[in-house]
């Protein structure tokens, strides 16, 4: 949000752009390049809600672009896991907490345009029960640079 709103101060969004990003078909990600400067990317997302004890979950899905990020959040309580990509075992590493939840963001360079089987597993060990969700975020197009000239 912060760069969202440094870049509406700096007056960088034009009428036509504005218009644009008020669809509520459409999902942007704007990032901060460098001093009133901001790339705008318009994005594909796809989220996946997973919740059994234990569970274990393998869905088909297709990314728009190369180097997808993707974000696996789910609750503290879930332990046993495992995720792999087209049956390849992903080591995620340490997560970020945000709030009663793990969070992982990762970006999976191998992660090409096209079809892939993701898997996801693991154990709810406390109460109440939990679930764990899955984004996965593909950019689509070219970013659109945005610049400030006051």
């Amino acid at each position: 949000m912060k760069a969202w709103e440094s870049a509406r101060r700096a007056h960088v969004f034009t009428p036509e752009l504005i218009e644009g990003l008020q669809s509520v078909d459409e999902e942007f990600e704007l990032s901060q390049t460098g001093e009133r400067r901001w790339s705008l990317q318009r994005i594909d997302s796809l989220k996946i809600a997973v919740g059994a004890v234990p569970f274990e979950t393998t869905f088909n899905v297709a990314t728009a672009s190369e180097n997808s990020k993707l974000t696996l959040q789910f609750p503290v309580d879930v332990s046993d896991w495992k995720f792999s990509v087209d049956g390849e075992r992903i080591r995620i590493g340490t997560p970020e907490m945000n709030g009663s939840t793990r969070q992982f963001t990762l970006t999976l360079p191998h992660f090409t345009a096209g079809k892939h089987k993701l898997s996801l597993e693991g154990k709810f060990s406390g109460k109440p029960k939990g679930s764990a969700s899955l984004e996965i975020r593909s950019h689509l197009g070219v970013p659109t640079d945005l610049n400030s000239t006051s």
